[in-house]
């Protein structure tokens, strides 16, 4: 906070704001206009954070006291340690208003104009950005991408021989091998060096729609939360949910290790996606995050200041696999954000408490509601539209004017790009700000509304809490509440849940501890309901011999077959030896 502070205070803006004459700014009191606040301090406090120094090294002479800090060095980012979430400016919008969205950005970004490569030479370990320490271990075998040499990439950082330190594509390139199968690079390997991609600076909005839940190598391990399925965020984990064996042991098959890709790549790379317990693979320091098909939630919690914190809502299956900055009772990562009505919220007042926006109530006084995003255009009619409304009310960048787009100067110093001759969220802005920088804005609000439950806030039933009969309550730590419930066929467990309006809810049930099947019936008000398995088994119909001709062609899972005449169109005839596992 003392490091944000003085930057503004001492190197930059001062307290008061000026005029461009130098004068002072004043209300219409005459009283000088601040120019930031401690909640800017707080702000701009956690976009310094993650900073470390680097390590000592031998042609530099300092005083150690036992320490390996290098002090003369500029100091490096660590990126477990830095702050991920929004960061207020001072112009009632967001560091990083005005940049492109990394989802208008990333696919196959590596190939397009403007592309930037950074030379490493004989080492393949990035420089901008992070891979696991595992992976700079000389014992252990990285797989790097290794560009075909005829392709247009290879040969343009290749430059005969006479590599450049850093490259910058001049224009955009056709994909060859290796670069079509995959959605982004990282370092890839050109003769004998290695070069570096860096991606262009972009924005990776914290809410957005039809988010899905990844997770690391074991889904008991810390690591499971919400991820937007169009940004390269994770990797493939290849399963079927009717197969038990690839259930508990999903498969991958990446082109390089550490590569990512967005969940359409992944689910196309696999054919299919599972809920699945472990990955498979030979070295476990080489899996990262993988996506699944199970959808996820953003929620907030809003505490009396009105400030947010994130939390992913992903169903999980363990305790404490939820990383604490996103875990719904222990994130303290709280930040500043705008409301449309300033200083009303869900509790910023009795009357306007959790309860009566059908928000939860948590123990710590905040409230935790439900989100969602919508996005409108901003500006329908350009007759009368200004600079400074279209530097002040558009935030999302673009790259320029939209493909196929036709500008028109509207005066006033702006020009805007349409589609179909129609004012509309495809339409784009051009715009220069009083110091001759010029920007191309999407002519879009991205907004997040704050939403409630409908009849019934989430709550958890624990198994221990019920009325039960012939069970038997055993301990364990990795049991919500610390403990857990053993049945048999004649135990029942029963929940009295209080709705407020009759209607369909949704229940989810959780197992724990076991992997064996368990016959359960569920009755709601005393009338059996109908429930289906996540992960129902395909029944083999045929089996022992080969079907009758009229039962042909099979299809996955249905029976036994001598061939691959015997598989319906894309199957084939796997030939078991012995035990061995099918594929």
């Amino acid at each position: 906070e003392n490091y944000a502070r003085e930057v503004m205070q001492l190197f930059s803006i001062g307290l008061v704001k000026l005029n461009k004459d130098g004068t002072i700014q004043v209300d219409v009191n005459g009283v000088p206009l601040q120019a930031y606040t401690n909640e800017d301090i707080e702000s701009f406090a956690r976009a310094w954070t993650g900073f470390d120094r680097t390590a000592a090294r031998g042609n530099i002479e300092q005083i150690s006291r036992g320490s390996t800090d290098n002090r003369l060095d500029p100091m490096q980012v660590v990126p477990d340690w830095r702050d991920p979430f929004p960061k207020s400016n001072l112009d009632g919008g967001f560091i990083g208003d005005k940049y492109e969205l990394c989802v208008d950005v990333n696919y196959k970004s590596f190939l397009k104009k403007g592309a930037h490569y950074r030379l490493l030479g004989g080492s393949s370990s990035p420089e901008m950005t992070k891979d696991p320490s595992y992976f700079s271990d000389p014992a252990n075998s990285v797989l790097r991408s290794e560009l075909d040499p005829t392709s247009a990439l290879y040969l343009r950082l290749y430059n005969g021989g006479d590599y450049e330190l850093d490259v910058l594509l001049e224009n955009d390139m056709t994909c060859t091998g290796i670069e079509c199968n995959v959605d982004t690079l990282r370092v890839v390997k050109v003769g004998n060096v290695y070069y570096e991609f860096v991606e262009k600076p972009c924005i990776q909005l914290a809410f957005y729609r039809d988010a899905k839940r990844i997770q690391g190598r074991d889904n008991r391990k810390q690591g499971q939360m919400c991820a937007n399925p169009d940004l390269p965020h994770a990797r493939e984990a290849c399963c079927r949910g009717e197969r038990y064996r690839e259930v508990r042991s999903a498969s991958t098959s990446y082109l390089y290790d550490g590569e990512r890709m967005t969940f359409s790549t992944a689910a196309e790379r696999c054919g299919s996606l599972c809920i699945f317990e472990n990955v498979n693979n030979e070295n476990w320091w080489k899996k990262g995050y993988h996506w699944t098909p199970k959808d996820c939630s953003i929620l907030v919690k809003i505490n009396s200041e009105g400030y947010i914190a994130i939390v992913h809502d992903t169903d999980i299956a363990y305790i404490n696999t939820i990383p604490y900055h996103v875990q719904e009772e222990s994130t303290l990562n709280w930040f500043r954000v705008f409301w449309d009505v300033d200083g009303v919220y869900p509790g910023s007042s009795d009357s306007n408490n959790c309860a009566a926006n059908n928000c939860k109530a948590m123990n710590d006084g905040s409230c935790l509601c439900k989100t969602s995003v919508t996005e409108s255009p901003v500006f329908s009619d350009t007759s009368a539209i200004s600079v400074t409304e279209v530097l002040s009310q558009l935030f999302i960048g673009a790259s320029g004017p939209p493909p196929g787009s036709v500008g028109t100067d509207i005066g006033n110093g702006v020009i805007v790009y349409k589609l179909d001759s129609i004012v509309d969220e495809r339409s784009v802005f051009e715009a220069s700000d009083d110091k001759g920088r010029v920007f191309f804005l999407k002519n879009v609000r991205s907004t997040v509304n704050i939403e409630g439950w409908e009849g019934k806030i989430p709550e958890i039933y624990e198994a221990e809490d019920a009325t039960t009969y012939n069970v038997t309550v055993k301990s364990s730590s990795s049991a919500t509440g610390g403990k857990y419930i053993d049945y048999d066929l004649e135990s029942y467990l029963e929940w009295n849940v209080a709705v407020n309006t009759p209607g369909t809810y949704k229940l989810s049930f959780r197992y724990a501890l076991d992997s064996h099947p368990r016959p359960l019936s569920i009755f709601v008000n005393s009338v059996e309901v109908t429930k289906e398995a996540a992960n129902p088994t395909i029944p083999v119909v045929y089996y022992g011999g080969s079907p009758s001709a009229d039962k042909f062609p099979l299809q996955r899972c249905e029976g036994d077959c001598d061939n691959d005449n015997h598989c319906a169109d894309g199957l084939f005839c796997k030939q078991n030896n012995v035990l061995e596992e099918n594929p």
